[in-house]
């Protein structure tokens, strides 16, 4: 017979819920050549970010192996293929937990078809950081934010201009805004293969712009930048 302190014990263990799974789980797909040292390096920054690393769950997404960079070869490969059935696997088995999926530059091509496969849902968001234009189903189907820098996105209906601060003007500073939406440490003179390393902080503002919520760091770095929100 159990004593009644392992009872009680038993009580609080069996009422309290499962933090992780209350938590929204972010999707990070990195863009074309992001490897998979590339995610274990974002990952690690994320999850140690005080504003937002014990409140979502965070996985980062390599590139899959053999896709191009331009629209149309990026889910050629068998790679992209067995991604999304994962992905969309994924979402559809658990429910009830929130999933924000992200994708950086050609990876938005990935969360596109991830959407086609998907019902309408308000528990599903999709964040697109300077790539494609989000894809019409995915729009209709999905609460959608497109940060653009060097592409337009255009026929994306919410957009917002993405950060500025320390990068050239025209097209010279393009790479740099390209990876000012993932991190806010890169330099002026940002070239393809250092997304993701050097004094590495993540720029995770996104998120409060597509789950509705106030951050001090979002209005901070929002107010510095030049760009303003475009058109919906």
């Amino acid at each position: 017979m159990l004593s009644s302190l392992a009872f009680c014990l038993l009580l609080i263990i069996g009422a309290a819920p499962a933090q992780s799974n209350d938590k929204p789980q972010v999707i990070f797909f990195g863009g074309w050549g992001a490897t998979q040292e590339d995610m274990r390096t974002w990952e690690a920054r994320v999850r140690s970010d005080l504003e937002y690393g014990q409140r979502y769950l965070f996985t980062g997404v390599p590139y899959p192996k053999g896709a191009g960079w331009r629209e149309g070869e990026v889910l050629r490969p068998q790679s992209a293929k067995s991604l999304i059935e994962h992905y969309v696997q994924l979402v559809q088995k658990n429910p009830q937990r929130e999933f924000v999926l992200v994708a950086h530059s050609s990876a938005g091509e990935l969360v596109n078809a991830i959407g086609h496969r998907l019902p309408r849902s308000s528990r599903v968001k999709v964040v697109l950081l300077d790539g494609f234009n989000a894809a019409v189903h995915v729009q209709n189907k999905f609460p959608t934010i497109c940060y653009y820098a060097s592409s337009s996105m255009s026929q994306c209906r919410q957009r917002i201009a993405g950060p500025t601060v320390g990068c050239k003007q025209g097209k010279a500073g393009n790479m740099c805004r390209h990876f000012k939406m993932l991190n806010s440490s890169i330099g002026a003179s940002a070239r393809l293969a250092e997304g993701y390393v050097g004094n590495f902080k993540p720029n995770l503002n996104w998120l409060t712009q597509i789950r509705g919520e106030s951050s001090t760091t979002a209005k901070t770095e929002n107010s510095a930048s030049s760009g303003t929100p475009g058109a919906r």
